[in-house]
């Protein structure tokens, strides 16, 4: 997952819910967790000025096991601390995108 971030981003961390639709129906579900910033609360990643890059990793080395069509969707489970819900949106994430490697 490509995330593109500024310095609005009031959180260190990002949570992730994935979910991997295979041909067959089955749904594999993950709860992942990003590290957005170190201790000091400075922006992880690649970039010039507060603007930054991560490429953060959904499923390393996963083999496409079956033939035919996947599909694949990303859910925000971020929520400010002692709240039960979440919030309804990631101010200064300005970009996400998803994009498969082939393992070397």
């Amino acid at each position: 997952m490509n995330v593109r971030v500024n310095n609005e981003y009031p959180y260190s961390n990002m949570f992730v819910i994935f979910k991997l639709y295979k041909p067959n129906a089955e749904i594999v579900i993950d709860t992942i967790q990003f590290q957005m910033a170190d201790p000091n609360g400075a922006l992880l990643g690649n970039g010039f000025s507060d603007v930054k890059e991560s490429k953060l990793w959904l499923k390393e080395n996963y083999i496409f096991d079956q033939a035919g069509k996947y599909k694949m969707t990303l859910e925000q489970a971020v929520r400010a601390l002692g709240d039960v819900e979440g919030v309804p949106a990631l101010n200064g994430i300005s970009e996400v995108g998803l994009r498969i490697e082939k393992a070397e």
